[in-house]
């Protein structure tokens, strides 16, 4: 009987778990703050899903994450707690239930047996911690605890789950230990059947024996009547008539009941708090149905509706009609992506404008963030997360000397730094309204912890794919002494035939189509390092086929990766053009280039400044104010990489006039300087 009472008990709970799908209405698109168009192809929701859309649907409609450990291990990281939180869940919730639908709260009049009171103990910790363990994988921030339907639905789940462990604290302790000292009190006089005494009923004022029947064991019969009672009513509801009474010994007239019972009052107080226990377990029960099937509590994420859209491009059209062109003829504006798809915000997020508030009454934020793109375009930005590109703002404040030495200025840095590297933007919407601009650096830092600028590439409205395949994306950026690959590319094979013949090229074809010898004839930047080439799939993570990391000082190879494999891939590229024997050629020429650099100028100068050091002829304190500190560092991002991204990229006027030649000169001058 107490496993089929469990079983009805942890019905709720089943279903719970195995209910993963969830109805795409606008309702779900409020909780899970994604506008319809991230997972249908008609921006209005319905009809065919997009890519997104069929992986949120193979995977319950669960977001997938941007970045961390793969899916699979949260997956089976949530199914092994969500088991046992469920499991244990049910043991504790059916045998409250149970108490009160079979054996009643007032049976435990003697307190509770110590096996109940363990097993009450361990459900009640292991619901705790794995439910600790399950929230910490469904929140990433705090403020989502009140800002979303989950997140106050949670704090009524935990507040009531807190007042049943009072409440059990309470009963299993203080209430326990009262009862037991009264049912010992009374239990030289109650004939319960407990500890050896004897077994008495009462049935219509009459006291029978029952200690030696075989369905009396220490007196508990059939787990719901007990001795020491009277069965009148009971008897009159049992399966079976007054003849079983004719079996045991008839002791005559019941004595009259004792009006002051000690422990009534402590007996009720306990009842009290078992009902109210009981009501907790609804209140529990209720949150998990909620969870899964209520209406939202809140609107963090205000619905995406055309009319909305029509508002922003109505104002844009007249305050920013530059802007409004670039979308109009971009290919989200074909594929009816508008401005809010992108820039719509939940009343949580930390960037949202509020000019917009005020005057627009729309939540809505001027950062577009990497997390925004990937609504549509998760692949891509789970590769550019893992690239240099978003990674560049560490880059620049663990290679340059004057940002680590405080050396620059906060305009300085505004208006150099961030331009192509983008620090630090993530400090709230009041800087951002204060500072009237956004630096466009790739590398930037997002409020919403998330890092990178997709549209220092692609065009901030434009999104143009054809703008980032072509090689002055790359180059306003990548240019100048310290990293020159765009005057190295200009001057190579490759750039002068791009600069001849590249207007003509198809710029617009799909990512897996692109195609050199049919769509263009000489590889620009993306082509090399992000476009994909014969098996060699697109990648968005640009230290993906390299197999040097040229910009270092010393040389090395690049860490994470297999660098062979990495050759393998850019080899691909290049056999799209080369033959084997060159590309195989080119690639032992630059390795030779690298070598040579490390032991015949790398080397010998650190060596040489080292010495400088020991010998106290330099302060070692700082590294920028000696002049021969400044030669070194200038020859480390100068001239040394000039000489290596010429070989690389095949430009020898780099390699030899820029390169090897002001290295040799530098050189020369720093070893003799002392």
């Amino acid at each position: 009987m107490k496993m089929t009472f469990f079983f009805i008990m942890s019905i709720p709970f089943i279903l719970a778990a195995w209910n993963h799908q969830a109805i795409a209405s606008p309702e779900f698109s409020g909780q899970s703050q994604l506008a319809c168009s991230a997972c249908h192809i008609h921006p209005d929701g319905g009809g065919a899903l997009t890519l997104r859309g069929e992986r949120f649907k193979a995977d319950g409609y669960t977001l997938l994450p941007d970045e961390g450990s793969p899916l699979w291990v949260k997956r089976l990281a949530r199914a092994v707690l969500g088991f046992l939180h469920i499991l244990f869940g049910f043991i504790w919730f059916g045998s409250i239930i149970y108490v009160h639908l079979v054996i009643k709260p007032r049976s435990l009049v003697a307190g509770m047996p110590k096996s109940e009171k363990f097993l009450g103990r361990l459900c009640i910790g292991v619901v705790g911690l794995t439910g600790i363990g399950l929230t910490l994988l469904k929140v990433q921030e705090v403020r989502e605890l009140w800002s979303t339907t989950f997140g106050i639905i949670w704090i009524v789940k935990v507040s009531t789950y807190f007042l049943m462990v009072v409440v059990a604290a309470v009963a299993t302790t203080t209430i326990d230990r009262k009862l037991r000292e009264a049912a010992g009190r009374r239990g030289a006089l109650k004939p319960d059947g407990k500890e050896g005494r004897p077994a008495h009923v009462i049935y219509t004022g009459h006291l029978y024996d029952v200690t030696g029947s075989k369905f009396w064991k220490n007196g508990v019969h059939m787990v719901r009547h007990f001795a020491g009672t009277d069965l009148t009513d009971a008897l009159e509801k049992a399966p079976h008539g007054t003849e079983v009474l004719e079996r045991v010994k008839d002791l005559g007239a019941a004595p009259p009941a004792d009006e002051k019972d000690e422990g009534k009052g402590i007996l009720n107080l306990f009842v009290f708090l078992a009902y109210f226990i009981l009501i907790c377990v609804l209140v529990v029960l209720m949150c998990v149905v909620w969870w899964r099937w209520g209406p939202p509590l809140v609107d963090p994420f205000p619905k995406w509706t055309r009319e909305k859209a029509n508002v922003c491009l109505k104002c844009h059209n007249l305050e920013t009609p530059a802007v409004l062109a670039d979308w109009s003829e971009s290919a989200h504006a074909k594929n009816g992506v508008s401005c809010m798809h992108c820039h719509l915000a939940s009343r949580s997020d930390p960037d949202i404008s509020n000019f917009h508030r005020k005057h627009g009454k729309e939540w809505v934020s001027p950062v577009v963030t990497p997390k925004d793109c990937a609504r549509c375009h998760p692949d891509r930005n789970q590769e550019f997360q893992r690239s240099k590109h978003a990674k560049t703002v560490a880059i620049v404040l663990s290679t340059d000397p004057f940002i680590r030495e405080n050396r620059l200025s906060d305009v300085e840095i505004v208006t150099g730094c961030e331009g192509c590297h983008g620090v630090g933007i993530a400090d709230g919407s009041a800087r951002l309204e204060q500072r009237r601009g956004l630096p466009r650096g790739i590398g930037r830092m997002n409020p919403d912890r998330s890092f990178g600028n997709c549209g220092a590439c692609h065009g901030p409205h434009g999104f143009a794919v054809s703008r980032a395949r072509r090689a002055e994306a790359c180059g306003k950026c990548h240019v100048g002494a310290e990293h020159p690959q765009m005057e190295i590319y200009r001057e190579s094979k490759h750039g002068t035939l791009y600069q001849a013949f590249g207007d003509a090229w198809r710029w617009e074809s799909a990512a897996s189509t692109w195609t050199a010898g049919v769509d263009y004839r000489s590889p620009t930047c993306a082509a090399c390092h992000i476009s994909g080439a014969g098996n060699t799939p697109p990648s968005h993570d640009v230290g993906h086929r390299l197999s040097w990391e040229l910009q270092a000082s010393p040389t090395g190879r690049p860490e994470g990766i297999d660098w062979k494999e990495a050759r393998g891939r850019m080899e691909t590229v290049c056999l799209q053009c080369h033959s084997l024997l060159w590309t195989r050629n080119h690639f032992d020429q630059l390795d030779r280039a690298v070598h040579e650099y490390n032991e015949v100028y790398e080397g010998p100068v650190r060596r040489y400044m080292e010495r400088l050091y020991r010998e106290n002829l330099l302060d070692k304190t700082r590294l920028t104010d000696e002049q021969p500190e400044i030669a070194w560092i200038e020859m480390g991002h100068r001239e040394e990489r000039a000489a290596k991204m010429g070989a690389a990229m095949m430009a020898p006027d780099y390699r030899w006039w820029h390169g090897l030649y002001e290295l040799k000169k530098r050189f020369i001058t720093l070893t003799e300087a002392h």
